[in-house]
């Protein structure tokens, strides 16, 4: 075989061939490295050698080498590149592209559009803009500052996000609409207040039953009175017109005496009537116990119909045995025709005792018919107006302590102040 000379070969760094190119492109590339090739050969000269130079040396059974194509250089990455890092959000009045979509202070969605900073009264409202010491977009506005102390008034003053808490607004109480009547209710505002007062609302009840609540009816607890009531004769105001027995044709016509109310009603019953007669009106026949007490009865008797006698509350527990009043009260007072401790001229069978023509005490027949003088039982020893004297029968006026037996009389007032039945007797 003829040996050419062939040119000189260069050292190169990194050496082609068919599969040095594909194993090494990408790591001369980061290099840099550049490669002289060898001046063209005419083919029929330098094929061989050109083989063999360019090729290794393979053995029977191997594989063919298998060729990638390398990495187009316009796609490599080169030093001078510049590699974007986002930073999550973009960020505004920079002049960057901090989320790396290519895009400068791109305005988001919502900016410009209406918030609100803060809850209850330190609520406040603008729109979102821009913060350019930050680049952070923000509400215009920022809260205003908290109540020091929250108020009863529908407002979340301390803006904590509840509304009245903890100025009692719900707790428990109690309406008394009148007397007798008191309805379990809860606490509210006060809508006329200042935010540190509560009502205590509840519905208006009905105790009795009648159809009439509380504050429409004058006795909420009788089922019988109420305005839609029918007025009867017993002293009461039935229909609450504030008038008692109007327009009835009433047998008692009642006489006051201080406090007291005394029934004088004339008509013809027995001595067991009588109670009867006094019932309706929660009273009893009369039961005398003072020397006062005798004159103001006396004084009503005779005014009404000097002719009648009216029944005492005043008989015999057996038949002809001493006399006691109803009550089981004794006889602490006496007022008997004849003026002895006992009735004179007594007759078997007369058990009871009327008040005669407006005189004196009379024993008679129980089965006799009298008119009756009836009066709201009394305790002995009552002494409501504590001026020391017995309400029941002593004092004309168990509610005043400036009246009573005895008492300085005060012209032009108009009262019996010393109860002598008298007033202003002594005055010019």
């Amino acid at each position: 075989m003829s040996t050419r000379n062939a040119p000189p070969r260069r050292a190169v760094p990194c050496r082609r061939s068919l599969v040095a190119v594909a194993l090494t492109a990408g790591l001369c590339a980061l290099a840099a490295c550049t490669e002289d090739l060898p001046d063209p050969v005419p083919a029929s000269d330098a094929g061989a050698d050109a083989l063999t130079d360019a090729s290794p040396r393979r053995d029977a059974g191997d594989a063919e080498p298998q060729i990638e194509d390398a990495e187009p250089a316009d796609q490599r990455p080169t030093e001078d590149a510049e590699v974007c890092v986002s930073k999550g959000q973009e960020l505004c009045g920079n002049g960057q592209d901090d989320d790396c979509d290519g895009q400068f202070d791109e305005v988001p969605e919502g900016v410009g559009e209406a918030c609100r900073e803060g809850l209850g009264a330190c609520a406040r409202t603008g729109i979102i803009t821009c913060d350019d010491t930050d680049g952070q977009y923000r509400c215009s506005v920022t809260a205003a500052p908290p109540a020091p102390a929250e108020l009863c008034n529908g407002v979340d003053d301390d803006c904590d996000g509840a509304t009245d808490e903890d100025t009692g607004l719900g707790d428990a109480c109690v309406v008394a609409f009148a007397a007798g009547c008191e309805v379990p209710g809860t606490q509210i505002c006060d809508p006329v207040g200042d935010g540190t007062t509560l009502l205590c609302s509840a519905p208006n009840a009905d105790p009795d039953g009648d159809g009439f609540a509380c504050d429409d009816d004058c006795d909420p607890n009788d089922g019988t009175v109420n305005p839609g009531a029918a007025e009867t004769c017993n002293l009461v105001d039935e229909d609450c017109d504030g008038l008692v027995d109007e327009g009835l044709d009433c047998p008692c016509e009642p006489r006051q005496r201080g406090g007291r109310t005394y029934l004088f009603c004339e008509g013809t019953v027995t001595q067991a009537t009588a109670t009867e007669v006094c019932a309706p009106y929660g009273q009893v026949p009369v039961e005398i116990g003072h020397p006062l007490e005798q004159g103001f009865v006396t004084r009503q008797t005779t005014t009404i119909d000097i002719g009648l006698s009216w029944w005492l509350g005043l008989r015999a527990a057996v038949r002809g045995g001493p006399f006691l009043w109803a009550s089981g009260a004794p006889l602490d007072f006496t007022f008997w025709f004849g003026g002895g401790a006992d009735p004179f001229g007594r007759m078997p069978g007369q058990d009871c005792a009327v008040l005669s023509q407006g005189a004196s005490w009379v024993p008679v027949d129980c089965l006799l018919r009298y008119s009756v003088v009836c009066e709201p039982p009394c305790a002995v020893g009552t002494d409501f107006d504590g001026d020391g004297f017995e309400g029941c029968a002593q004092d004309c006026d168990d509610t005043q302590g400036s009246v009573r037996p005895g008492g300085v009389e005060t012209c032009g007032d108009a009262i019996d102040n010393d109860c002598d039945g008298q007033v202003d007797e002594r005055c010019l």
